[in-house]
């Protein structure tokens, strides 16, 4: 293939008179005029349109030596390793003359029935495509198969691990006509009289092998066939501090018989490298061909789908802590133990805990200290769904786990460790160590985290003193359970509206009114009513302006500003619209309100008038109707006085 500096080195093609009639041959869109050559064994393919002048130039050459091509824009002077009919404009455009299509055809498509240059083109593209992309998927091939081949053999004693994964999946299936059973475990015939009284899917124990078993009917088996699944997980040492994980999909099928025929087939395997803090998912898939190794295909069965649906099942322990060892990973196994026992003391029945506790090791190393401190709630929590909303309380650059976990001092972590902290008691006690320098116990923190959820942040500025008096004084309002944090909710609305009004924030009468009720809706009034004089203050300041810029009158109507705030909300009152609710926008001046009056009445509301950015945008009368023609001609010309839309 030509070299990108011979390809702009080459002349440029001839265009013939044939090929100019070609490309004006339709005025409203381009033609496509193809021509073709070789040059140093490349097939080359010229193609010439109208360019903006609307004359006939050389737009793109098309080198091609097999499936390789180049395609080399004139007009941009770009050249790329794209498709020549990606890029042409429009699909039924591509033409050539009679002997250059045949030309064509003895290049790129010999074989090809048709004589249509944008088909030979086409089909050209389609063959090529296919190729690259078929050797894309040769070359990734290649690299799984390498390090597919590293995979150790699975071990002799893997074979307990199945049969413990599939011990929900024994049998007796009995034929009470016969009066014969056969276990599915040891395969025994047994004679139904001699085994104790029994049900349909009633759990015993086999005489013969002593294991248990659940009774079912041998005519379900035939008829309707039994499957069970399970999964098994294998962790082993694939380099120096890199492991893989290996999912074993296994299926036990009664269908032909009572022993069960058993398939064992390696679905997922997972590569976490700790030097890269990397994770890398494979999956036996059918892929470019073929039933192989590959990256994740198929949504429903990617590793995270096996381990949510799937993983029932049990890992492979024996020889665990070896794996581990060789591979470089002493240091892990504290925390791995740890989080052992931790699934034991909780009697998790799978293994998606201990695994998952591998792979978020590599990619957050800050979960090796929380596990060996013992901060076991916090783990489960970070592999349970709430990874996201705990990255942001971990500071993982810290090397400390004091300040991992934003705590203030060791008594904290050692009160915290001891009651197994979650994840939102951390965000509270966090939330405590920035609001306030008062010295708390972790459990009296997530008491009150929890006594007044919601408000914690304003209940953790307070004293002792006050929070006694608050708890005494909450607790005589007699409230039920339920109510008590609404009761909260509004008592804190209470506080902030005392403190807009600048109350006297230690006094016992304001803090602790004898009719809260009372007090906290006279606060709701007095807040609003203030507002109100604020905002109207600001109304009465614009108002000189307004006046100046906005009154007018004309035949037996007038148009004015308000002459104060109240005006606005007396205007909506007596015509029954909400122009009383524009008071805050009319304050900062993003809005302006006119009235219309009659000459004869200008006290009188008549119609209420919105104009914003110098632009009328509503015109209402009572009750929110459309006013009058008179009105309507009488804005018009308002609009043209005062120069507005």
């Amino acid at each position: 293939m030509l070299t990108n500096r011979e390809i702009r080195a080459l002349p440029m093609p001839r265009i013939t008179h044939e090929t100019k009639m070609l490309a004006l041959q339709n005025a409203d869109h381009n033609v496509f005029v193809v021509t073709s050559g070789k040059i140093k064994s490349n097939i080359v393919i010229n193609v010439f349109s109208k360019n903006e002048d609307g004359r006939v130039s050389l737009f793109y050459r098309y080198f091609i030596k097999k499936h390789d091509a180049r395609l080399y824009n004139i007009r941009t002077n770009k050249i790329t390793d794209g498709y020549l009919t990606n890029v042409l404009q429009y699909r039924d455009t591509i033409t050539a003359a009679k002997k250059e299509a045949e030309k064509l055809k003895r290049y790129i498509s010999p074989n090809s029935t048709g004589s249509s240059a944008q088909g030979m083109l086409y089909k050209y593209d389609t063959w090529r495509s296919d190729i690259r992309c078929k050797l894309r998927k040769d070359k990734k091939c290649a690299e799984i198969d390498g390090i597919m081949r590293k995979i150790k053999k699975v071990p002799k004693s893997f074979e307990t691990t199945v049969q413990k994964t599939m011990s929900h999946s024994n049998y007796i299936f009995f034929d009470r006509k016969n009066n014969l059973g056969t276990c599915s475990c040891c395969g025994s015939t047994l004679k139904l009289s001699e085994l104790p009284r029994f049900k349909d899917r009633e759990f015993g124990k086999c005489p013969k092998c002593g294991k248990d078993i659940q009774f079912k009917s041998e005519i379900r088996r035939q008829y309707c066939g039994i499957r069970d699944e399970g999964m098994a997980v294998l962790v082993q040492k694939y380099a120096d501090h890199v492991l893989a994980v290996r999912y074993f999909h296994i299926l036990y099928d009664y269908k032909k018989l009572p022993v069960p025929k058993v398939t064992v087939r390696e679905v997922i395997r997972t590569i976490i490298d700790y030097n890269k803090q990397s994770i890398c998912d494979y999956e036996w898939y059918y892929y470019n061909g073929t039933m192989r190794w590959c990256l994740p295909q198929n949504s429903m069965f990617n590793p995270d789908g096996f381990h949510h649906i799937f993983l029932k099942g049990i890992l492979h322990k024996k020889g665990l802590s070896k794996e581990l060892r060789v591979a470089g990973m002493d240091k892990l196994l504290q925390g791995w133990e740890q989080i052992n026992q931790f699934i034991k003391a909780d009697s998790a029945k799978s293994c998606y805990v201990r695994v998952k506790y591998l792979e978020y090791l590599a990619s957050t190393p800050v979960l090796e200290q929380i596990t060996k401190c013992g901060f076991y709630n916090l783990v489960s929590d970070y592999m349970s769904g709430k990874k996201y909303s705990m990255i942001s309380l971990l500071n993982e650059k810290e090397t400390s786990i004091i300040k991992i976990l934003g705590l203030k001092n060791r008594v904290q972590l050692r009160e915290a460790r001891s009651l197994n902290i979650n994840s939102s008691e951390l965000d509270s006690i966090q939330t405590y160590n920035k609001t306030t320098d008062v010295n708390r116990s972790v459990s009296d923190i997530l008491r009150l985290a929890r006594d007044y959820e919601g408000r914690e942040e304003r209940v953790f500025a307070l004293p002792d003193s006050r929070l006694r008096k608050l708890s005494k004084y909450l607790d005589g309002m007699g409230c039920k359970k339920y109510e008590r944090h609404n009761l909260i909710t509004d008592y804190f609305d209470y506080m902030r509206s005392c403190e807009i009004l600048h109350y006297d924030m230690t006094s016992d009468i304001v803090l602790y009114p004898k009719d809260f009720k009372k007090a906290h809706d006279e606060a709701a009034v007095n807040v609003k009513s203030r507002k109100l004089a604020e905002e109207c203050s600001m109304i009465a300041g614009l108002l000189p302006d307004m006046h100046k810029k906005y009154d007018f009158s004309s035949g037996t109507l007038l148009i004015k500003a308000p002459d104060s705030g109240r005006d606005i909300i007396c205007e909506g009152q007596a015509l029954h619209h909400c122009v009383g609710n524009y008071i805050p926008q009319v304050a900062d001046g993003s809005t302006v309100i006119l009235f219309i009056r009659r000459k004869s009445a200008p006290d009188k509301p008549y119609v209420t008038v919105e104009v914003k950015n110098d632009k009328v945008v509503q015109i209402r009368g009572f009750d929110n109707k459309v006013p009058e023609s008179d009105v309507v001609d009488f804005v018009e010309q308002f609009k043209h006085s005062k120069c507005i839309a």
